[in-house]
């Protein structure tokens, strides 16, 4: 064992490690530290840089394409449509889109997202750009609502712009006749707005249009202004001929609507925005003075009333007092008494006397002296062609004395029948007194007469009777020769020669005969009286020779003249 020690030799000491440290930072760590900070500035400049997102439902994608279809405003790209979606119910469409910066303060529930593609209507044509560019999104923005990001495009172009300035106003109307979005508003002839848009009232009774007129014209709208509809055009026949009143030729063929200031209403006080007016059917019935009260009265006729509706005018003395709202049978207990009840609305303001009614009872009281003078409610014919009724309140003093019945719902005004079926009942009373006339006791007169006559010519002698025809003959025979003095001198020779045969015959004659004569000497004298030239019959009827003879050669003249020149009938007479 010692000698094993003794053969292993003593190692020589161990040298120590020298450490050296390296450098902590290395060089390749700044290739992803600059990766990072990269990113870090793109992902900051696309969240800073990036626009709102916002979804816009349509009815309809058309013309629509993901990734291509642009958003802009005043024709400037302002965003895109990213996705087109079909909504959960089927019904629309969802455009989801987004915006450049900058955007996010317009995007409001009063914002208007709407698809420009080419559109022709009767106003105007627009969109033909597309045809060619392809359909795009115009927004119209407003920044005085609440933030929104989800909306609901418009079908149509919005016809008046946010930014346009003017003023907005409501019309009321019974119906929408022919006006339509885009319509124009005309003021003395001048295009001043357009219809903006048009709903029915939420009672249902009228339908409300909002209209839209720009500057500087919206000041012409006072508070007393009358709109009315000026489509096509109104033509009236009056003492000076035909006249026409139209805007436009636009608006005979698309519509239109105008308004004008009443005579002393033209400086009244500017309208408020948004404020409501009537709208009128015509020109005419824009002109009437409005009146706020109204009275309803019934009328009841026993004779037809066939062309009488509602809407018929009521007039006193030719002006409106006001119109019939409805027409309805009514049947009394007797199935005989069948009459037509008739409910008019009045103004009683048209009526109105200077003074005015202090109270009801005294208006009532003016009204019934007015009946008690024969004022009466009358159905006349106001248009030949269509005959077409209309109620009149006329005075008619002969009529049998009625009063106002007050009483009931309505009072009831006394009527008259038409006129019409008072010439038929008085043509029915005269036949009636035709029926009782006495005939037969005439006729049975007049064959006593001719008896008498006969009696008469048996007892004169034949050379008195030769004498009387001789006058005759001369008198008749002188009136183409001699005129109507020569015919009163052969009547006065008449008359004597009659007057010697009655006191001939009065010696021993028939008493009849004599009368007879005698009657016919006083009628020849009378016709003597009225033959004279001095008379004012002679002096007429030989005035009236004259005319007759005078528009006869006159007549042969105008024939004389066609026969030569028939085509005057078409061409008119050459100088």
């Amino acid at each position: 064992m010692n000698q094993e020690s003794s053969n292993h030799e003593t190692p020589a000491a161990v040298p120590q490690a020298v450490v050296k440290t390296k450098k902590s930072f290395s060089i390749v760590w700044l290739v992803p530290l600059v990766a990072i900070l990269i990113g870090g500035g793109l992902i900051y400049k696309a969240v800073t840089e990036k626009g709102p997102e916002i979804t816009i439902s349509f009815k309809s994608a058309e013309g629509l394409e993901a990734g291509k279809t642009k958003i802009k405003f005043k024709d400037v790209e302002i965003g895109q449509v990213d996705a087109i979606d079909i909504g959960k119910d089927l019904s629309q469409v969802i455009v989801s889109a987004e915006l450049g910066k900058g955007t996010a303060r317009y995007l409001t529930d009063k914002t208007r997202f709407w698809v420009v593609r080419a559109r022709i209507s009767s106003g105007a044509v627009s969109g033909i750009g597309t045809i060619f560019g392809g359909a795009y999104i115009a927004i119209d923005p407003r920044d005085d609502g609440k933030t929104a990001r989800k909306f609901v495009g418009f079908e149509e172009p919005p016809i008046i712009s946010t930014e346009e300035p003017g003023r907005h106003f409501h019309l009321q109307a019974e119906k929408l006749g022919s006006l339509q979005q885009g319509t124009i508003i005309y003021y003395r002839q001048i295009r001043v707005g357009k219809v903006e848009s048009y709903a029915l009232a939420e009672n249902g009774l009228n339908v409300d249009i909002q209209i839209f007129i720009h500057e500087p014209y919206h000041k012409y709208v006072r508070k007393n202004t009358r709109f009315w509809d000026a489509s096509g055009f109104d033509m009236t026949l009056g003492a000076d001929g035909i006249k026409i009143n139209t805007e436009s030729m636009l608006s005979i063929m698309s519509g239109g609507l105008a308004f004008a200031n009443l005579t002393g209403f033209e400086e009244d006080e500017p309208a408020e925005d948004n404020q409501i007016f009537i709208l009128y059917d015509s020109f005419d019935d824009a002109q009437q003075v409005a009146y706020s009260i109204k009275s309803y009265w019934k009328l009841i006729f026993k004779g037809s009333v066939r062309g009488l509706s509602p809407g018929a005018p009521v007039e006193i003395n030719g002006m409106v007092l006001g119109e019939v709202t409805d027409v309805d049978l009514q049947i009394g207990d007797d199935i005989s008494d069948i009459g037509v009840s008739v409910l008019i609305e009045t103004e009683p303001e048209r009526l109105a006397r200077e003074s005015g009614f202090p109270n009801v009872e005294a208006q009532r009281k003016f009204i019934d002296s007015l009946v008690a003078q024969g004022l009466r409610a009358q159905l006349k014919t106001g248009n030949m062609l269509t005959g077409a009724l209309f109620v009149d309140m006329g005075f008619h003093p002969d009529q049998p004395a009625e009063k106002v019945v007050w009483e009931g719902k309505y009072p009831i005004f006394p009527t008259i029948p038409k006129s019409s079926e008072e010439f038929l009942a008085a043509v029915e009373k005269f036949a009636h007194k035709l029926e009782t006339f006495p005939v037969q006791e005439i006729g049975s007169n007049l064959q006593a007469i001719v008896v008498n006559l006969k009696k008469t010519t048996q007892q004169i002698s034949t050379a008195e009777v030769g004498s009387i025809i001789h006058n005759v003959n001369s008198l008749t025979g002188q009136l183409s020769a001699s005129g109507v003095d020569e015919l009163v001198k052969n009547l006065n020779k008449t008359v004597e020669d009659i007057g010697v045969l009655i006191e001939s015959l009065n010696t021993g004659g028939d008493g009849e005969v004599v009368a007879t004569l005698a009657q016919t000497q006083k009628t020849l004298s009378a016709v003597e009286q009225m033959l004279r030239s001095d008379s004012a019959f002679s002096q007429e009827t030989i005035r009236a020779l004259k005319e007759v003879a005078d528009a006869a050669g006159r007549i042969r003249a105008l024939a004389d003249y066609l026969e030569r020149h028939p085509n005057s009938l078409i061409y008119g007479k050459g100088e």
